[in-house]
């Protein structure tokens, strides 16, 4: 594992001097981890076009065409000259792909001598007369869940209207008062992360809240990132070393999102962990006492998995002390509330009719919050763009879903009804020439989603 960090870690260092005179990004779905052998480099020239990019960030662009010569625009649907100015002006910047996926980026290195960004080089002539072209994502992270009604008594904005909702929040309150870790499961998009902030901002902690996605780490850097190393524990290594991301969450929350993807001999070092909450970094001897509050999240039974060998007994009754689950959103009593807070998110200004959102709520959302957000999304970018107020009506909405009757009955659970959503996953991903891409614009589901029926048909990618 070392060798390959170290492998990965000159790499990365070959990539940005071979690139030195080009714009060079750092690009990861949290921000937390743009500096560490996770990210995905990309490299520009000054008109926007790919000139090479690492296996990670091939990887996190999975679907797209990210090959040399490349739009910057293809990719990632805004004028390259835009993100370039938000760069100057901030450290980071958030990005979505075209396929919908959130990220963050950062500038690694650009050419000695830039040119400067001002509205007369933008390529958008909306931008060039100074108003948006096409509404914005907001600056800062905003997790897949809703965020607009506040759950009384919290310090999180939380739509819990919903009974099964509430008594969830209810149940995490009372757990972060006792300091017991809690497991949240729950399909995709349905908002675990948010459930895990709300837990956070209910505990009263003064650390950080420091969310691991354990499926976007390679398992050989899984450790280092995990528990942190010590300086000149391997070749590459940072001379100051680095203290993990359990220890930076030190007095504050950690949330191991996607927990079922942690690799097998690291289970054992966690449960080690929650047994004494001793930290001994890579390379290093001494053991350092870290204070969390420790969250689990989940897509899947973890019984399941233990039961296919694939998840430890001992770590899961040490995860699910305090078991909630969250429901999916075509099972939501706040599903208007829902609608309006996610609207809210993307753009305060942006309303939606009562039609339009009994329309949404016909459909399966088999990708939840983020398939919703997403179908907003497309919706707004499709109306012309004013200064005025956009109020979206059921035309802007009817046509992005596509799907919405055909997989309304089948995402519900009971294995029937699972074989007919993966028999119709895998119809069109065959019709669309095995294009994960394709096959999930063309159901109107996540891409996440059809990996995952896929993986259960037990059918292979081509690359």
């Amino acid at each position: 594992a070392l060798v390959q960090m170290a492998a990965t870690h000159i790499e990365h260092g070959l990539l940005v001097h071979q690139m030195r005179t080009q714009f060079v990004l750092a690009i990861h779905p949290r921000a937390e981890y743009l500096g560490t052998l996770s990210a995905g480099l990309l490299a520009f020239d000054e008109g926007g076009s790919l000139l090479t990019a690492n296996v990670r960030a091939r990887s996190l662009l999975a679907g797209l065409q990210a090959v040399p010569g490349a739009a910057f625009e293809a990719l990632f649907g805004e004028p390259f000259e835009l993100v370039l100015a938000r760069l100057h002006v901030g450290h980071e910047t958030r990005l979505r792909d075209a396929l919908g996926s959130s990220l963050v980026a950062t500038v690694v290195c650009r050419p000695p001598v830039r040119r400067p960004h001002t509205s007369a080089t933008l390529r958008s002539p909306a931008l060039a007369a100074g108003r948006p072209a096409t509404p914005q994502p907001p600056s800062v992270p905003v997790p897949a869940g809703p965020q607009s009604a506040r759950l009384p008594g919290s310090a999180s904005a939380f739509v819990a209207a919903d009974p099964a909702v509430a008594a969830a929040c209810r149940l995490v309150q009372g757990a972060v008062r006792m300091q017991v870790p809690i497991l949240i499961c729950g399909e995709t998009g349905t908002g675990k992360e948010m459930l895990a902030r709300h837990a956070h901002a209910c505990s009263g902690r003064q650390g950080e809240f420091v969310a691991v996605n354990c499926g976007a780490l390679p398992d050989e850097l899984f450790e280092a990132e995990l528990f942190g190393y010590v300086g000149g524990a391997f070749t590459g290594a940072r001379r100051e070393g680095s203290i993990g991301l359990i220890a930076s969450a030190d007095g504050g929350t950690l949330l191991l999102d996607e927990v079922r993807e942690l690799p097998l001999h690291l289970q054992a070092a966690l449960l080690r962990f929650l047994d004494d909450r001793l930290v001994r970094p890579v390379g290093g001897t001494a053991m350092r006492r870290v204070d969390v509050q420790l969250l689990a999240a989940t897509n899947v039974e973890l019984e399941g998995e233990v039961a296919a060998r694939r998840f430890r007994e001992d770590l899961l009754y040490r995860l699910n002390t305090v078991k909630v689950s969250l429901p999916p959103l075509r099972l939501r009593l706040d599903f208007e509330a829902a609608v309006h807070g996610v609207l809210a998110a993307i753009d305060r200004r942006a309303g939606i009719s009562g039609e339009a959102v009994a329309r949404l709520a016909q459909h399966g959302w088999p990708g939840n919050f983020r398939e919703l957000r997403a179908v907003l999304t497309r919706a707004l970018l499709a109306r012309p763009w004013s200064a005025d107020d956009v109020q979206l009506q059921m035309a802007d909405v009817e046509p992005l879903l596509p799907a919405a009757v055909a997989l309304a009955g089948v995402t519900l659970a009971g294995s029937v009804l699972q074989q007919s959503a993966t028999d119709l996953v895998l119809r069109e991903f065959e019709r669309c020439g095995r294009s994960v891409s394709r096959t999930s614009r063309g159901l109107g589901i996540s891409r996440t989603t059809v990996y995952r029926h896929l993986r259960e048909a037990g059918r292979g990618l081509q690359r």
